[in-house]
């Protein structure tokens, strides 16, 4: 789960945008959306 937040971290050089993406990301394990996410973000 460390590597997908690092997936994110350096998606955005923005801190604001990095403390959004986790936020929704974190969002996302909780709804259930997890792999979704994962497939999304191979591509």
């Amino acid at each position: 789960m460390k590597r997908r937040k690092v997936f994110f971290d350096d998606k955005s050089d923005v801190p604001g945008e990095k403390v959004e993406n986790q936020i929704i990301f974190s969002g996302m394990i909780h709804s259930g959306k997890l792999q979704k996410i994962e497939l999304n973000c191979k591509f």
